[in-house]
């Protein structure tokens, strides 16, 4: 049985996205195990996606790209990641050896 559940505040942050890392984490885990907390995120996206569809689409700036852009390069983005290992290398044992 759950005796902790996390705030509305973290609930919505999930719901929307907007978590660090280490929170995102931590709530995730909870709502694995957690039907309560899973319908709260599910009446928050809900939420959410009913104001989306309520407003008007509004056109982009023709610069708006160019602008993202240039932020991502300033900011370092999108970070390289390391590269793939070329091989894999598996190991069998057959257990731990006992003497003769």
């Amino acid at each position: 049985m759950i005796a902790h559940h996390p705030s509305d505040e973290l609930l919505l942050g999930a719901a929307a996205g907007t978590l660090d890392v280490g929170a995102a984490i931590v709530v995730g885990a909870h709502l694995e195990g957690c039907a309560r907390c899973r319908a709260s995120v599910h009446a928050f996206e809900s939420a959410g996606g009913a104001m989306l569809e309520s407003i008007e689409p509004a056109l982009m700036a023709p610069e708006a790209l160019a602008r993202r852009a240039r932020i991502s390069q300033v900011a370092g983005w999108p970070r390289q990641r390391p590269p793939k290992p070329s091989a894999c290398i598996f190991v069998r044992s057959s257990g731990p050896r006992l003497p003769s």
